[in-house]
């Protein structure tokens, strides 16, 4: 099962929604894992947000995998929140995917 949740789908002038971002969601149960790319800002309330309108837990502690696309700030500005959360409140280190441009 491959589902996808679209957490945002403005952009960075948007006054009515989060710059896009999407979490996708592979397997089901115990096998599932969990894709999330981009980082909207404020990130925690989107994924919260983005829960209840779902139905699916989708708090950060549910997610361990990332793709950053661009350094636009629309695309980046939760990413010290996402980094700084897994951390120091969760102890662990979370993959971060991206190509080799935007790691440089």
């Amino acid at each position: 099962m491959l589902r996808f949740v679209p957490l945002g789908v403005g952009d960075a002038f948007s006054a009515l929604y989060y710059s896009s971002s999407l979490l996708v969601i592979a397997g089901d149960g115990a096998s599932e894992s969990r894709l999330l790319i981009d980082f909207p800002d404020p990130l925690r309330k989107v994924l919260r947000e983005a829960s209840q309108a779902s139905g699916l837990d989708l708090r950060i502690e549910t997610i361990h995998t990332t793709l950053l696309t661009h350094l636009h700030g629309d695309h980046v500005n939760g990413l010290e929140c996402f980094g700084f959360y897994k951390r120091f409140i969760e102890g662990n280190r979370p993959t971060l995917h991206a190509a080799e441009p935007v790691i440089a």
